[in-house]
């Protein structure tokens, strides 16, 4: 499902954070052939209460330039945000239940 407003700021009241991030290029050769791989990195950013900044999908876009996944995750539940699946927008494609 297509996020609308990607400004709202996440729920982050002890909340669990994680950013899957493009971060270059992975080269692998077979024989005299390049192939190449995006590589990614993994970023988890943990909230702690009501004293950390807010954060909404459209800052973790801005901060993070090759924004692949977000899954916010409280401990009885979560979502899962994909960009870039089906265009140049966020959207849901998951829920989780809670902390694994």
């Amino acid at each position: 499902m297509k996020v609308k407003d990607d400004t709202n700021e996440l729920d982050l009241c002890d909340t669990s954070i994680t950013i899957i991030y493009e971060c270059g290029k992975d080269i692998k050769y077979v024989g005299e052939q390049k192939f190449e791989f995006p590589k990614y990195a993994v970023e988890v950013i943990y909230h702690d209460g009501q004293w950390d900044e807010p954060i909404s999908l459209a800052k973790i876009k801005e901060k993070y330039e090759g924004v692949r996944m977000v899954i916010s995750e409280d401990p009885l539940s979560g979502k899962v945000y994909r960009y870039g699946n089906h265009g140049e927008f966020w959207e849901e494609v998951g829920k989780t239940e809670g902390y694994a």
